[in-house]
């Protein structure tokens, strides 16, 4: 009898092993990149990389932290441009957060798990960011002036080197 229950427990392992783990077809949220937009501001890109669209009528956000400080959270549903419906589909947000000087900045998309993805686990990126460029402001330098006291009158040439 032991040895009937050894080879029965030995069956069924053998099956549980074997038998192939069907993935769950479904949308599934991963932030692609995180780095400086336009104008100092953040930009974050999303991709669902699941096998289907996303539901009808879904919403969610993404939380966007600096140095561990909650800043707020982003619309899914509002990109700058492209759109994370369609399976494969890609899009980006151009964001109101400021990089001024070097910050962790951490993006989770779906944060609040409305939607339903294949894989819940792959949600959030983390990125080191240096403080965007900054347009070049004006170098204005005088470069020729004259004046006529009879009048009252001061003549300047500006060049912007």
């Amino acid at each position: 009898m032991k040895n009937l229950i050894k080879i029965i427990g030995a069956l069924i392992l053998v099956l549980v092993i074997s038998t192939p783990i069907i993935a769950e077809k479904a949308p599934d949220l991963v932030v692609k990149e995180i780095k400086c937009g336009p104008g100092n501001k953040l930009q974050f890109t999303v991709e669902n990389i699941g096998s289907v669209s996303l539901p009808s009528g879904w919403r969610a956000v993404a939380d966007v932290f600096f140095d561990g400080r909650k800043m707020g959270h982003i619309d899914l549903g509002r990109p700058t441009s492209g759109d994370i419906t369609p399976a494969r589909g890609t899009a980006s947000y151009l964001v109101v957060f400021d990089i001024l000087r070097p910050v962790t900045v951490k993006v989770v998309v779906d944060a609040t798990n409305s939607i339903k993805e294949s894989n819940e686990e792959n949600n959030t990126m983390t990125a080191t960011l240096q403080p965007c460029e900054i347009a070049a402001l004006p170098d204005l330098t005088v470069t020729w002036f004259s004046h006529d006291d009879r009048v009252y009158v001061l003549m300047v040439t500006i060049k912007n080197l």
